[in-house]
């Protein structure tokens, strides 16, 4: 009975993702990122890479993600949003891949070269859709033209952490994925869609612990 009550509030958890949400841009998550030029289908992008803080006008919460739209602008004020566990490949190339990624690689990402890191395998991934992160080839859809500025210490460092989390592409896993809507429907607006990682078990199992522990408590009245 038990394991059937704990596995109807997980269902419950993972269904209410599946919905509409509002969210607010607030900020850089660190205040520090990479500042960099990307070539996508020969054209040139100049783009922050980094994760980026939402407050969630529905829940009321503060929502961290990254970006997982290179080719949309980052829309102001609340901005319309469907939510979904589903993988993204009917739109990006890779979307499955960087799905993946950031469902085993989000949380080890602190520093700022690591958020970049992050940020640019998540790209690769869903643009490139290599088996290994490689932002180095021009004759990929998608590569680096511009550091602007970075040292190469930190362009080491930056691509060393992408390649490492690159590799959570073939994990397993699930994310959320926010894909920017017009309010009332379901179709894409032109804002930039955004991943985050679904929130630890622990976090709604303590839940299912303590409704478990009223329900035999109630029962043994």
């Amino acid at each position: 009975m038990k394991k059937v009550f704990i596995g109807a509030i997980l269902s419950l958890f993972v269904v209410g993702f599946a919905n509409a949400d509002v969210l607010d841009f607030t900020g850089l998550n660190l205040g520090t990122h990479l500042t960099i030029d990307l070539t996508y289908n020969n054209v040139d992008y100049h783009v922050a890479a980094g994760k980026l803080d939402f407050k969630d006008v529905t829940t009321g919460q503060d929502l961290v993600t990254v970006c997982a739209d290179l080719t949309e602008n980052l829309g102001g004020g609340n901005q319309n949003y469907g939510v979904s566990l589903a993988p993204p490949d009917n739109q990006f190339p890779g979307g499955d891949k960087a799905a993946q990624i950031v469902a085993n690689e989000f949380n080890l990402a602190t520093t700022w070269q690591q958020q970049a890191g992050l940020q640019l395998a998540v790209w690769d991934a869903l643009y490139n859709n290599n088996t290994s992160f490689d932002l180095t080839n021009a004759s990929s859809p998608l590569s680096i033209t511009n550091w602007d500025g970075t040292s190469i210490a930190d362009q080491n460092s930056i691509n060393a952490y992408a390649q490492q989390y690159y590799a959570g592409y073939n994990m397993g896993g699930q994310c959320l994925f926010f894909n920017a809507t017009t309010p009332g429907s379901n179709t894409v607006n032109g804002g930039q869609s955004q991943f985050a990682p679904v929130p630890e078990p622990a976090s709604f199992g303590a839940l299912a612990v303590g409704l478990i522990g009223l329900v035999v408590r109630r029962r043994a009245k």
